[in-house]
């Protein structure tokens, strides 16, 4: 009987330490924590292969986001650790092993994708230019939405944020 009040005692305690240990490994701010959003829709599922990330002033997404014939108009294909984002007769391909962004026309682009976690990430304000899709961020207490929206009926930022 005392080994299993024992043993309770330990796993409360081991319990209250991961807790704490969790809570210390939280971000700072609400600044660090990504949504990414397709027109009104709930954000996508976060994970640590699907969230947002912000690399010297620039914010990346998954390409498979743009996988979303739908509501954006676009699909993509993985490429050897890179990506094909493709709408209408335009496409962009990004090279991660060169370290190149190239369109339908052979031109070399300036923004390029990372390779992180096992997937291709791509810049999401440049992408969403290039293919002429609205891209906003929305900076809320709990952290910045990624709003990436078609040319459809679509709540205003402000709104969408409230």
């Amino acid at each position: 009987m005392k080994v299993i009040v024992k043993l309770k005692k330990i796993t409360a305690s081991m319990l209250i330490l991961a807790i704490a240990a969790f809570l210390f490994m939280m971000p700072a701010g609400a600044a660090d924590i990504f949504f990414t959003v397709i027109n009104d829709n709930g954000p996508v599922e976060l994970s640590s292969s699907t969230m947002p990330v912000e690399i010297n002033g620039t914010i990346y997404v998954p390409y498979a986001l743009f996988n979303n014939r739908s509501e954006l108009g676009t699909y993509s294909f993985y490429l050897n650790r890179g990506a094909m984002i493709v709408k209408d007769k335009y496409y962009l391909v990004f090279d991660t092993n060169n370290d190149t962004t190239i369109d339908h026309n052979e031109n070399e682009y300036y923004f390029k994708a990372i390779f992180r976690k096992g997937q291709v990430f791509v810049p999401a304000k440049q992408t969403c230019e290039f293919f002429n899709i609205n891209y906003s961020e929305i900076i809320t207490e709990a952290g910045t939405i990624i709003r990436i929206k078609s040319d459809g009926y679509v709540l205003e930022d402000e709104t969408y944020a409230n």
